[in-house]
């Protein structure tokens, strides 16, 4: 079984709590957050670790209450790990914060070719919401570099790298499109695929298609992931707002059309801890500021 540190801290936190709201609160970041990596450490444990109840309440179950021992045991052990100097060694990990879309459809799909190389740093992904969980992450030394498309944020204490603009459109099938044209009226009461309420990038969306004028009124469905959402909109559930890298493939295979309409792009953004430069990094962070500012690929 494998997981992440980041799922263990969150999991000794909330088991301390045993209330996923205050948790969140107190660790700065969402309660979706909290709730998504305590089922990530599910999945990969093999069982679950709260009992829900109604309301905020998740007590410890049994298996819950094994797995936090062995939890506390390996961050301890993490904490004595050795630094191995200022230079460039295999042995190093760079971590790294980033949504779902860019783990799986920019990063991940491109580490097959840079362990080929050899000797050089390991990248380990933790997935993360965009926002205050990652300044978090990367405030508290738990990760060493953020990555997402959005907005660019700024704070004192935090680098923002703004490596290229990101086009985005509304795209639906010919079936669904036809029928609309250009009119933001019908557009808007159009079924529309959306991410969760709680999602923050949910938030950017929205946002995105009030900018140009459009209200949607017909929430057809909401997709916690990208590619769901992607195929959702594919099978003529719904319009979706699609990165057009994503949509114009599918666009000229004949599968979706791009309403002709212009919307306020995103941007591909790298965030680091202000003045963070260590040196055994340095591949590793080379290689995903590559990855980032090439076009997205599906994952094998």
């Amino acid at each position: 079984m494998t997981f992440t540190f980041r799922q263990l801290e969150i999991f000794v936190e909330a088991a301390a709590d045993e209330n996923f709201r205050i948790t969140a609160e107190r660790l700065g970041i969402s309660q979706p957050s909290v709730s998504n990596h305590i089922t990530a450490l599910e999945n990969k444990a093999g069982g679950q670790l709260f009992e829900r109840r109604r309301g905020s309440a998740a007590r410890l179950s049994p298996f819950g209450r094994d797995m936090l021992d062995q939890a506390r045991m390996l961050l301890r052990e993490s904490r004595k790990m050795p630094d191995h100097g200022q230079r460039q060694d295999p042995s190093y990990t760079l971590r790294v914060a980033a949504g779902a879309y860019l783990v799986d459809y920019c990063i991940r799909p491109s580490l097959a070719q840079y362990y080929a190389a050899g000797n050089l740093p390991n990248i380990e992904l933790i997935p993360a919401f965009p926002g205050n969980e990652m300044v978090s992450l990367l405030r508290s030394g738990r990760v060493d570099l953020a990555c997402y498309t959005g907005r660019p944020i700024s704070f004192p204490d935090v680098d923002c790298e703004v490596l290229r603009r990101v086009s985005v459109g509304l795209y639906g099938t010919p079936a669904l499109v036809a029928p609309l044209e250009a009119d933001i009226a019908r557009i808007s009461a159009a079924p529309i695929i959306m991410l969760p309420v709680s999602a923050p990038a949910n938030d950017w969306m929205l946002n995105t298609l009030t900018n140009a004028g459009i209200y949607p009124r017909l929430v057809a469905a909401r997709a916690q992931f990208v590619d769901v959402l992607t195929e959702l909109v594919v099978q003529g559930v719904g319009l979706g707002l699609l990165f057009d890298e994503e949509g114009l493939p599918l666009a000229e295979a004949g599968r979706l059309v791009r309403l002709p309409l212009e919307f306020d792009p995103g941007f591909r953004v790298m965030l680091t801890r202000r003045g963070f430069r260590d040196p055994r990094a340095k591949g590793a962070v080379a290689h995903v500021r590559n990855a980032l500012l090439s076009p997205s690929r599906r994952a094998d």
